[in-house]
């Protein structure tokens, strides 16, 4: 049986969190991860905390979603948007976000 576009809106409400942007709040699902970079061979590693969070393109009022450096709420925690990109034939975005936490060092 094949996903199809009237079930991505139960599946995001059954295993989505609240992803507010400009006032539009809907559900998204978080995947969370590391990123390790070097800035040059041999270097230490920077090591940040990134997330992408999937929602239905253009739910939170812009198409595929907003764009980078905006400010992006998921579940209660403040986050900067690094990209938006379109999935799925476009019915779904993918959002890159960075933790924005002033409390946490490693955010810019």
């Amino acid at each position: 049986m094949a996903l199809g576009d009237d079930d991505i809106p139960t599946m995001l409400a059954e295993l989505g969190v609240d992803v507010t942007f400009g006032g539009n709040t809907v559900k998204g699902i978080v995947r969370q991860f590391n990123e390790t970079e070097h800035e040059f061979p041999g270097a230490g590693e920077l090591v940040t905390r990134a997330i992408v969070v999937t929602i239905k393109t253009g739910s939170l009022g812009v198409l595929p979603g907003p764009p980078p450096g905006a400010a992006l709420t998921v579940d209660s925690v403040n986050h900067k948007v690094l990209a938006s990109m379109a999935r799925e034939h476009g019915v779904l975005t993918q959002i890159l976000c960075q933790v924005v936490d002033a409390n946490d060092w490693a955010t810019p």
